[in-house]
């Protein structure tokens, strides 16, 4: 089952593991899409709920395959491509279309044959005739195995439901008096066949399931190519219209049968009539059921009207019992509020469906202001809310302009009312008129996001726990494995054999920084959270450069120290940091002017670490580098709100370079969006322009961990002719680490170094966890790269040259 929200504006997160809590007939990745669907879903959900109440129908031989036919797969959870590799038939002839990394095919010649497209041996598979006619009606799938004396472990199911759902029409058909048993003919019209028609060998089986029998089919559908074997559309349509013949839907859920009554309807003009014939649907089966062993399905229970619902009021109950199901239901991300929509006087309402509240609008009244500030004049927020889901849920939100954040939260169903009594100045009253009031919802409504909160804690706790939870979220959000490493955690390094220009990519896993690092990889799609360089100076002494050392102060500033003082302090870190070596490839390394990459270092040395560029090095688009529900709106939010609270810091991570990117001078986030205004340009397209390696903060130049590295090695000659096209400060980590300038050859590797049984071309030299670096020494320099890069999880996919 697939995201129902898909392609609506933001790429999908993870497989799709929410359910709508009404008709429980749709799957979403994430709430947002959720929410984002729902103008789509709510024409639908109510038949779809009506649909769900006959699940219990469908759990009948041969619309599912139960544990009794796939024995093995039942055991254990596993993907579609491990259950079709395990048995040796991933990607292979008719089960090619079995997983999504399937390829497509073009030609079906190669399946026509009774035998070939199976790829099992001949006691796995229907490849030879049956021992004896069918002597009772088959009405499990054991009864089919022991006819055709095939063991239970064999997979033939996954194919043969097409050929038995063929049956089972006709069983229904006879049942209904159209006797098939005394026929010698039976013709069959097939509508919409899609990856049947790369599995027509499987069609073969209808020969022993109806012996001496002349059986046509004709495949009708969009899917058939042109001048192919199969039948056209057109007789079949005629025959619909003109002939009174039973018709059985056997898609894949009860609401495709739906929309093809529909369509048949359209095409013949006027409502398909099914006489005497009850109409069996087959529901979509979700990949937790393929992965279970269970085939195509799983069963979902007749949702239940209750007064309240159980994630409703799990949070209340004992810790032990509500945990392990809340972490189902709820996670850090849920922490996040998602953008539903601007609310102003000039656009309307707005409408949207909540956590609790099912149906919601909202809409802005300007008022007169109070006796201080008459002339600004305040604002009163109505939000309707109405279809709860249950009695005992509530909504929280959150309001925001960049001149105020409030938050409020709402039980009843009714109208409710938010009063601005004065906006805070004449900015904010413009803003408001252009813009409007920013709403957002906590998807996981008031105790969810409670919950989601004591997600969030752990990961900045300096303890078990909080790796545990640092772990587990990466895992969820990003697919990491974590695979445990062979004990010694820890390399005896021989300093000769590290050279200038040497990577240090490093992942923290606990404490504050094992937390900040986490949230960092997520909206980045990098694996490692830090880095750091290898310099070597004229006596062969080996050094370690980074942007972001702590001094005696506190500060993270540039610093260059010995590497035995480095690797000292990273044995010492208590948040078990994972460290990969990674070497830079001969040819690069022979070009490395160390000189240069010296002059540099001592240059930098001592400045403070290069915060006023570190979040831009990440935007660079307007909606594909935040992981939903993360958006613009709620970054110019959070903004606004640290503005208010710190404005030093503001001043230090976005102002210098927001003001850089207008060429303006000193304006703090209000001036800045007011000037924006002015332009007619939107906030979130000035996010997206590019760092430039030669802008000159406040406090000189600025450059992160990674872009320190990167800004060495274009003084260095690493990127050769196309080093003045390259900004480096719009690298992340991991656009650095994708680089193809480093060792690719494991032989070359020293002796000491570990790299996983010879798979890796770097050298892990501490963590009791396998770093991983998806991507790793892939991308060939290019000018002007990293400008325009998507990063959204869980695949954080790239175009080419962007």
């Amino acid at each position: 089952m697939e995201c129902a929200g898909q392609g609506r504006g933001t790429r999908c997160i993870g497989p799709p593991t929410r359910r709508c809590g009404r008709c429980g007939a749709v799957s979403y990745c994430s709430v947002s899409h959720q929410i984002s669907h729902w103008s789509d879903h709510k024409e639908e959900c109510e038949r779809l709920e009506q649909h769900m109440k006959r699940a219990d129908d469908l759990n009948d031989f041969p619309f599912t395959f139960t544990a009794e036919a796939t024995l093995l797969g039942f055991e254990k959870r596993e993907s579609r491509c491990s259950f079709l590799s395990k048995r040796g038939i991933h990607r292979l002839g008719m089960w090619v279309c079995e997983c999504r990394c399937g390829a497509s095919l073009t030609s079906f010649d190669c399946l026509r044959s009774r035998d070939e497209g199976w790829n099992l041996s001949s006691d796995l598979c229907p490849c030879r005739g049956p021992p004896s006619p069918i002597a009772k009606h088959l009405r499990s799938w054991a009864d089919y195995y022991e006819w055709r004396c095939i063991p239970l472990h064999s997979p033939v199911a996954l194919l043969l439901h097409w050929p038995l759902m063929i049956y089972h029409a006709t069983q229904v058909a006879s049942v209904r008096g159209l006797t098939v048993e005394n026929c010698n003919e039976l013709c069959i019209h097939y509508l919409g066949p899609e990856k049947e028609l790369l599995q027509l060998a499987a069609f073969w089986e209808l020969q022993a399931l109806f012996p001496g029998m002349k059986v046509h089919i004709q495949f009708i559908g969009p899917a058939i190519p042109e001048h192919s074997v199969v039948s056209s559309g057109k007789l079949s349509q005629e025959l619909i219209n003109e002939i009174g013949v039973p018709a059985v839907f056997s898609d894949y859920c009860e609401e495709a049968c739906h929309l093809a009554e529909c369509c048949i309807t359209r095409v013949t003009g006027h409502p398909l009539a099914i006489p005497n014939l009850d109409v069996h649907t087959i529901r979509a089966k979700d990949q937790d059921a393929f992965d279970q062993g269970l085939g195509f399905g799983t069963i979902y229970a007749e949702a239940l009207k209750l007064p309240f619902r159980v994630n409703d009021v799990l949070p209340v109950l004992p810790h032990q019992i509500s945990w392990p199901v809340l972490n189902n239901f709820h996670g850090a991300v849920d922490l996040l509020p998602y953008f539903v929509g601007s609310v102003s006087p000039k656009n309307g309402s707005i409408q949207w469906k909540g956590a609790c509240f099912y149906e919601n609008e909202a809409r802005l009244d300007f008022i007169q202001g109070d006796r201080d500030q008459p002339d600004l004049g305040g604002g009163v927020l109505y939000l309707k809310t109405s279809a709860a889901h249950s009695w005992t849920c509530m909504d929280l939100y959150v309001f925001a302009t960049p001149y105020r954040v409030t938050w409020d939260y709402y039980f009843s169903a009714r109208e409710h009312t938010l009063k601005f009594k004065s906006w805070e100045e004449a900015a904010e009253l413009e803003y408001v008129k252009q813009h409007g009031v920013s709403v957002f919802l906590m998807p996981s409504g008031m105790l969810g996001t409670l919950h989601s909160l004591m997600d969030v804690l752990p990961l900045f706790s300096n303890t078990a726990w909080g790796q545990n939870a640092n772990l587990a979220f990466l895992k969820k959000h990003m697919g990491a494995t974590f695979e445990k490493r062979p004990q010694p955690w820890r390399e005896i390094i021989n300093p000769d054999d590290v050279h200038s220009g040497d990577f240090l990519a490093v992942s923290k896993i606990r404490g504050r920084w094992g937390g900040f690092e986490t949230l960092e990889k997520w909206v980045t799609g990098a694996f490692a959270g830090h880095t750091a360089v290898c310099l070597k100076d004229e006596m062969g002494n080996l050094w370690v450069g980074e942007s972001g050392h702590e001094n005696e102060k506190g500060e993270e500033i540039i610093a260059v120290i010995p590497w035995d003082e480095w690797w000292d302090l990273s044995l010492k870190d208590s948040s078990n940091p994972q460290i990969a070596l990674l070497p830079l490839h001969p040819d690069v390394r022979a070009r490395f002017n160390n000189t240069a990459a010296w002059e540099y270092a001592r240059s930098m040395s001592g400045k403070p670490y290069g915060y006023h560029n570190m979040i831009f090095s990440w935007i660079d688009t307007i909606a594909d580098n935040y992981p939903p529900p993360l958006d613009a709106h709620l970054v110019i939010s959070v903004m606004s709100m640290w503005t208010r609270v710190q404005p030093t810091y503001a001043a230090n991570m976005w102002n210098e370079a927001l003001n850089k990117r207008l060429g303006t001078e000193d304006l703090d986030l209000y001036g800045i969006l007011a000037e924006v205004g002015r332009r007619g340009i939107a906030f979130d397209e000035l996010l997206t322009t590019p760092e430039q390696d030669e802008w000159i903060y406040s406090d000189g130049k600025s450059t992160t961990c990674v872009a320190f590295i990167l800004a060495m090695y274009k003084e260095a000659g690493v990127f050769g002719p196309i080093s003045s096209s390259i900004q480096v400060t719009e690298f992340t980590i991991r656009d650095a680490y994708m680089l193809k300038i480093f060792e690719n050859n494991q032989t070359r590797l020293p002796a000491w170094c570990k790299n996983k049984d010879g798979l890796l071309s770097f050298c892990q030299i501490l963590g009791e966890y396998q770093l991983e670096l998806p991507g790793y020494n892939s991308v060939e320099p290019y000018a002007n790269m990293n400008e325009n890069c998507p990063s959204l999880p869980p695949s954080y996919d790239r175009p080419g040259r962007c």
